[in-house]
């Protein structure tokens, strides 16, 4: 005798399906968390960098200002100079 089970089964192609598509969505967000972790320290590792060189500029930059105030002093008393020579020799 012939027997024909005319139930349906369940096939367990769906939980390897669904487990197939949990590994595939972890590997995709574990490749997304490990990118945007190195483009974070990258671009941090940037953002320091042009901190410390906007320090130096400005460091720089008082520097010369305190020259360029130096200069007009010492033209000041060039001038001022100038002047007390020139009363000076009128005064001969």
């Amino acid at each position: 005798m012939i027997r024909i089970n005319l139930l349906s089964t369940k096939r367990k192609k769906k939980q390897y399906q669904v487990y197939t598509f949990l590994i595939q969505a972890g590997v995709i967000l574990g490749l997304t968390v490990l990118v945007v972790g190195f483009l974070t320290v990258h671009f941090i590792g940037k953002v320091s960098d042009l901190k410390d060189e906007k320090a130096k500029k400005e460091k720089r930059l008082e520097d010369l200002k305190a020259k360029i105030k130096e200069v007009e002093n010492y033209e000041k008393d060039n001038e001022s100079y100038k002047e007390k020579t020139q009363v000076i020799e009128q005064l001969k």
